[in-house]
């Protein structure tokens, strides 16, 4: 374990903001403090794993390590063919290949936009072409998906085996290697993604100036962070599903993660919540048997967790409208 100061400002003086522990995989029964800079607000896991100690807190089971396309409800070959034709559309347009007077067209595009835009809506927006790399990339779900819409993907991931499968189901050229871009040239990338990574990493201002290097003058950085500013962390204290702790090492606020990207070298374009209740559910399930008042507060929320699909869906859309779903989404550009 390593004691650190605040990546933002330097300063080692700091406030205990909670104690918490692994409740995903019950790797370790550590109890992990989280405390929050004195000066500048930013809150961070101290002390915590080194980079070497790190690997035993990952397990197998971890999310992104994994395939998680979800199989289609196909009721019949015409409904098939009328989604998949709704699919091709929305993605035409996307890459603005339909002409405002197709009518037919633009209906499918329309149609396969209500059908998946859930599916597709962390696509770069304001480009439609170029070269994507996506770091910390799993098992390349993401990378598919922007290869279907036309982009060039690279992908970059500590772990082998979930590559593998990036590889080989999806033809996507990926590697394993960790930051700095060994053999990467400057400026050769038109968009970086980072979908839940920032957190993860024990050095952020360094990752995010190499970021920075080989994004294009006019490229973007698009990418995901938990958001502890929100109700929910009120409401569930140290079971709150998004700390993650020890592998989350930060933890952001649209205000802190504003600042740790201009340090960066980066420009905050637009911040927006993810329009879903999965920090939420989760938060639910981790305080079901918590002590007063975070297992009060789930034992109401419980039946949350029985409504229909669609419902959550919409209460998600309304959870992220409020800013309130726990995860936010960060468009932003090279400075200067």
């Amino acid at each position: 374990m390593e004691w650190v100061q605040c990546a933002i400002c330097g300063s080692q003086d700091s406030e205990i903001v909670l104690e918490g522990w692994d409740f995903d995989f019950g790797a370790t029964n550590e109890i992990f403090q989280v405390v929050r800079c004195l000066s500048c607000g930013l809150v961070y896991t101290n002390p915590r794993p080194t980079s070497s100690e790190m690997i035993r807190y990952y397990h197998e089971g971890y999310g992104p390590y994994h395939l998680t396309v979800s199989k289609r409800n196909i009721r019949s070959y015409w409904i098939e063919r009328l989604k998949n034709a709704a699919e091709g559309a929305y993605l035409r347009r996307y890459r603005g290949e339909i002409s405002k007077h197709d009518i037919g067209q633009l209906f499918l595009a329309w149609l396969g936009r209500r059908l998946y835009s859930s599916f597709y809506s962390k696509l770069p927006p304001y480009r439609t072409q170029g070269r994507l790399l996506d770091v910390g990339c799993g098992s390349g779900i993401f990378l598919w998906k922007a290869k279907r819409a036309g982009w060039e993907c690279v992908g970059l991931d500590l772990t082998f085996k979930p590559l593998v499968t990036a590889k080989e189901r999806w033809g996507i050229n990926v590697f394993q290697a960790k930051l700095p871009l060994i053999g990467m040239t400057d400026r050769s990338c038109d968009v970086v993604t980072m979908w839940a990574v920032l957190e993860h990493m024990h050095d952020p201002i360094a990752s995010l100036l190499e970021l920075k290097r080989v994004i294009r003058k006019d490229g973007l950085l698009i990418l995901s962070v938990p958001d502890i500013s929100t109700i929910e962390t009120h409401w569930f204290g140290p079971y709150w599903y998004a700390w993650k702790l020890p592998r989350h090492l930060y933890h952001f606020t649209p205000e802190t993660l504003t600042k740790i990207l201009r340090n960066g070298g980066f420009e905050v374009i637009a911040i927006e919540h993810e329009p879903n209740l999965l920090n939420l559910l989760g938060s639910i399930r981790n305080a079901l048997s918590a002590p007063q008042p975070y297992g009060r507060i789930a034992r109401r929320l419980v039946w949350i967790n029985s409504l229909p699909e669609q419902i959550l869906r919409f209460l998600g859309i309304v959870w992220g409208k409020l800013g309130q779903s726990g995860r936010m989404m960060v468009l932003a550009k090279v400075k200067g």
